[in-house]
C-alpha cells in the first residue's frame, strides 16, 4: 500500500514514517505542502496524510 505523508514536523513525520513502514507500507514523505499536491497529481496513493 502506497502512502504520501506531507507534515512539517520533521520528528512527527520520521516517527509516522517509521511506524507506517514497519507496518509494510511504501511510505513517501514530504514537508513542503506544494510538493505534496504535486507528487498527489503524479503518482497514485492508496491513501495521503496530512
Amino acid at each position: 500500500m502506497r502512502v504520501l505523508l506531507i507534515e512539517d514536523d520533521s520528528a512527527t513525520a520520521q516517527s509516522i514514517e517509521l511506524m507506517l513502514k514497519s507496518d509494510g507500507f511504501n511510505v513517501y514523505t514530504t514537508d513542503l505542502g506544494e510538493e505534496g499536491v504535486d507528487l498527489g497529481k503524479l503518482y497514485d496513493y492508496d491513501i495521503i496524510l496530512l
